[in-house]
């Protein structure tokens, strides 16, 4: 069955409410997808259909004859910020990759008192003045024999859920023991950053899948960093 950020909170609804949920404007489109997959499983069959979104049009910066040399600096200068920007982040993620190892972590172990899993819209504004969506999935448990809150997020693009995190979850609630790994220097934060879970013994989200996945963002952020310099390069030197 399709998912997406609503469809656990309506599963618990009757035929009759996801059907009115549907028919009402007052709900979003996201809602009525949740309901119209519900439904479907249950064996009801739905006509609705989600309005395809309007994309606007962003206006896109070109280096062509008509710009003036001093639009053309203006637009070099974003390009080479971007680059450095980049750049700097690849190498902040890579500077924590490098030294956190499975000797500068601490274990911390109890039992589950919740977990939730949610996913959201976020919105950021892209380099060229146009505006990017994607959804954002969080998942968030705490311990009872600890005042901490332990959160993992994951950008999942133009995906509706995340299903490791909700196995993850399932596997929590199930669990009877569990097991967090953070920095030993993030011991007094509230919010300690999860470098692996283990429920009853058994790895649920490994360090070493942490690491790579970090790893995958800081060679792409790496990539865009050059492209930008080598085409700033490029531009300045164009006869």
């Amino acid at each position: 069955m399709k998912r997406n950020f609503l469809t656990e909170q309506y599963s618990t609804k009757s035929d009759q409410e996801l059907k009115v949920i549907i028919e009402s404007a007052d709900y979003t489109d996201d809602a009525k997808l949740a309901a119209k997959w519900i439904l479907n499983e249950r064996g009801e069959s739905v006509n609705y259909k989600a309005p395809k979104k309007k994309i606007k049009k962003s206006e896109v910066m070109t280096f062509g004859k008509h710009l003036s040399p001093k639009q053309k600096r203006t637009g070099q200068q974003k390009i080479l910020i971007i680059g450095l920007i980049n750049i700097g982040i690849a190498l902040f993620l890579g500077f924590d990759i490098l030294f956190t190892t499975n000797n500068s972590l601490t274990s911390i172990s109890g039992t589950i008192r919740n977990t939730e899993v949610d996913a959201e819209l976020v919105t950021s504004k892209g380099t060229l003045g146009h505006e990017a969506r994607s959804h954002k999935a969080t998942l968030s448990f705490s311990l009872n024999e600890y005042p901490k809150l332990f959160i993992l997020s994951k950008n999942i693009g133009g995906d509706y859920s995340y299903p490791l995190y909700y196995q993850i979850s399932r596997s929590l609630k199930n669990s009877s023991s569990v097991t967090v790994w953070v920095k030993k220097s993030d011991l007094e934060q509230v919010s300690p950053k999860v470098y692996q879970i283990a429920a009853n013994g058994e790895v649920l989200l490994a360090f070493d899948y942490i690491k790579y996945e970090k790893l995958t963002v800081i060679l792409f952020l790496f990539l865009i960093g050059i492209v930008c310099l080598t085409l700033t390069y490029f531009l300045r030197n164009k006869p």
